[in-house]
């Protein structure tokens, strides 16, 4: 018993040694504390289950390259067929892993694999960012067909999950794709389509991104291009800046737009000669190498030679130049990049040049010829590529174009008998109602026209019956006035001498009295004093009742007079004349009268 209790003890050490092998070449290395941690919790894991989900969660967090491609391969071999989402994107790690280290083929294969889980489940988006990154895969083994058949897959997958993201992430590769072929107007046609996705994004580091392609993809050679390209990788890092946790991507972009800042500074001092922008481009060096200083960038050491190379050619330290050129050379001779042969080669003939070798001027003049004519097929290969995926991407959009036209012509066409029936419905309703309006005001105006007439009826039989009763007032009053003027007649007829009067003193006289109404201010008396015969005749300037009283105070005065003069024996015209007038009242000896 005992010896097999010790057995079982020193299987189970030797085991766990084991596993703490697997782990202590990874512990510490990585620089980042969260990743440290959980690779010392992976190695006390005591489940398939528990190391499945630390291999999936050291990928997602590690930024070392062998790091992430370790444990996306063990947890894919420790996948248990609970999780699929988890399994895609631990292909998805591992195809990124191995892209950055060149292994195409299995980058390819890692990804093929994640597209087909996420297929089975419907995942649009991730499904595109799988095809963008295979893209990249089949660049680097120049296999352009494939290219463009992944990002024109990509391009409709995401439009197809309608995710800003996603689109955005798709038009980044095509973008860079564009760019790295040197097809800046398709290249900056795409970036404005990103640019206005991503306005109304809270996403600085969406933001920051489309202003970064917008700063590379400026390639006119003049001075106010690099002043607006300057200004994009500005507008790009105050976006990054805002970044709490910069992730691996992220921190990559942000060393991008240093690099952008350092050669747009350095060109413009090329075309300006201000020092000014020198400073400028030495600055944002030094903080492109104090940035990737602390943090595991794949390549970024690559990138600072490039951009010292560039600076220190620009400040005239051609050694210095020659210096990072053979370290930069020997870098990437050995990770077999010969993508930046064509930079290196440019600048040890630049540099030569400047230092009087022409021997090795020429000799990488020479190489930089040769290797610029392969980049000419490189790039007229990837152009017959492109055209004949734009031409599938056109063609379909021309498909549903026509599609849209013809849905929108139904759709237009259904509006219109819409209209139609709805204008003549509204048309008949507004006819009749004006009808019915027209007949209700026409009925108030006749009601209101007939009241008002029957009113003035009313009056009018009212004032009638005012002017009858005035009339019967009148006429009665007419009759008074007529008997009372009669009889006034009667009076001033007895107060003149009749016809007999005249005649006995005047035999051959006659008279003629007609007054004008019924009685008259004119008179005429006749009469003897003694031997004389008087004979009066008389009248006022008045007719009617005025007169007539004129005149019987006329005669009474002068009857009464001619009595007085008969007693004086005074009797004469003017006698008679004075002593009338003294008689009468005031009113008869007016002048009128």
């Amino acid at each position: 018993m005992l010896r097999r209790a010790i057995t079982l003890l020193i299987l189970l050490l030797m085991t766990q040694m084991a596993v703490s092998q697997d782990v202590d070449g990874d512990e510490g290395t990585n620089g980042d504390p969260i990743v440290d941690s959980l690779l010392r919790e992976y190695a006390r894991a005591n489940s398939d289950t528990a190391r499945l989900r630390l291999c999936y969660e050291i990928a997602n967090q590690s930024n070392d390259i062998e790091i992430v491609t370790k444990y996306s391969k063990k947890g894919i071999s420790l996948f248990d067929g609970n999780d699929s989402i988890m399994l895609a994107r631990l292909y998805g790690f591992n195809g990124w892993a191995l892209c950055y280290t060149e292994k195409y083929d299995s980058s390819i294969a890692s990804y093929t694999q994640a597209i087909k889980i996420y297929e089975k489940m419907g995942q649009y988006g991730p499904m595109s960012t799988c095809y963008s990154n295979m893209s990249i895969c089949y660049r680097g083994i120049d296999d352009y067909s494939n290219t463009w058949r992944c990002l024109y897959n990509s391009y409709k997958l995401a439009q197809q999950s309608g995710d800003t993201s996603y689109i955005c992430i798709s038009y980044d590769e095509i973008t860079n794709t564009y760019l790295q072929n040197e097809m800046y107007v398709q290249a900056k046609e795409m970036a404005q389509r990103m640019f206005q996705l991503v306005q109304q994004s809270d996403d600085d580091a969406e933001k920051g991104n489309v202003a970064l392609l917008l700063a590379r993809t400026t390639h006119e050679d003049d001075t106010a291009s690099i002043k607006n390209s300057i200004q994009w990788a500005r507008l790009a890092e105050s976006y990054f800046m805002n970044l709490d946790d910069p992730n691996i991507y992220h921190c990559t972009k942000i060393t991008d737009t240093y690099c952008s800042l350092t050669w747009n500074y350095t060109f413009l001092y090329e075309h300006t000669g201000n020092k000014i922008f020198m400073d400028s481009a030495a600055y944002y060096l030094d903080v492109l190498i104090n940035f990737t200083g602390n943090k595991n960038i794949p390549d970024a050491d690559i990138w600072i030679h490039i951009n010292s190379i560039y600076v220190k050619y620009h400040m005239q330290d051609y050694k210095g130049t020659l210096s990072e050129l053979m370290v930069l050379q020997k870098k990437t001779q050995e990770r077999n990049y010969t993508y930046y042969d064509d930079i290196i080669f440019e600048f040890f003939y630049k540099t030569y040049q400047k230092l009087g070798d022409y021997r090795n001027a020429t000799h990488y003049l020479n190489l930089y010829k040769e290797n610029s004519f392969k980049r000419i097929g490189v790039h007229a290969a990837m152009a017959a590529a492109a055209f004949d995926a734009r031409t599938s991407i056109e063609q379909e959009n021309e498909y549903l174009l026509s599609e849209k036209q013809l849905a929108i012509d139904e759709l237009e066409s259904a509006r219109k008998h819409y209209r139609k029936t709805a204008t003549a419905v509204v048309v008949g309703i507004a006819a009749i109602l004006s009808i019915i309006i027209v007949i209700v005001l026409m009925l108030r105006h006749a009601r209101k026209t007939n009241s008002i007439l029957s009113m003035h009826k009313e009056e009018i039989k009212a004032q009638n019956e005012m002017i009858l009763n005035e009339k019967e007032i009148l006429a009665d009053k007419h009759k008074r006035i007529l008997q009372s003027m009669t009889y006034a007649r009667r009076i001033q007829l007895a107060t003149i001498c009749g016809d007999h009067e005249l005649r006995a003193l005047f035999p051959d006289a006659m008279s003629c009295y007609r007054p004008r109404e019924l009685v008259s201010g004119d008179w005429y008396l006749a009469s003897s004093i003694g031997r004389k015969k008087i004979l009066a005749v008389g009248g006022s300037a008045r007719h009617g009742v005025p007169g007539a009283l004129v005149c019987m105070m006329t005669i009474n005065a002068l009857k009464d007079t001619m009595g007085q003069l008969s007693a004086m024996s005074a009797v004469s015209p003017s006698a008679i004349l004075r002593t009338l007038k003294s008689k009468l009242p005031a009113v008869a000896r007016n002048v009128e009268a």
